[in-house]
């Protein structure tokens, strides 16, 4: 599985995870095709948590952001958020990752304020696999 992704959504994501004192999530929108993810849209999302080391999706803004994907034959792809860690899943994401099969998580890393690094993951059977990010 391969995530293709619009630069300039990775950049907003990366600028909202500088800018934030707690964890930044939102929803990737878009199709699967085969292999590939393909993204055509971001959605953030309120941080219910308000925590600096850890996220939950506001239930209104998942209930709002998949009717709107669906009303237009689209689907949540996958997930994003940030980590004042580098960007792998923590025993926590693993836990809700097991949530949602065959979803992306995109996590972006705080460590550094200058540049932002971002990996991509989905849960497959029984495992944790690292996706490959393409840049459109």
């Amino acid at each position: 599985m391969i995530l293709e992704i619009k630069r300039t959504f990775l950049d907003r994501i990366k600028e909202e995870a500088k800018i934030n004192q707690v964890e930044i999530c939102g929803f990737i929108i878009g199709e699967i095709r085969g292999s590939r993810a393909i993204a055509t849209e971001i959605k953030s999302a309120k941080n219910v948590l308000n925590s600096p080391t850890r996220f939950q999706i506001d239930p209104e803004d998942f209930l709002k952001t998949l009717a709107k994907a669906e009303s237009r034959k689209l689907e949540i792809i996958g997930f994003y958020h940030s980590h004042p860690a580098p960007p792998y899943p923590s025993l926590v994401d693993e836990k809700f990752m097991a949530l949602w099969p065959d979803k992306i998580w995109l996590i972006v890393s705080t460590i550094s304020t200058f540049e932002p690094s971002t990996r991509a993951f989905i849960k497959r059977a029984e495992k944790f696999e690292e996706i490959k990010i393409i840049e459109k």
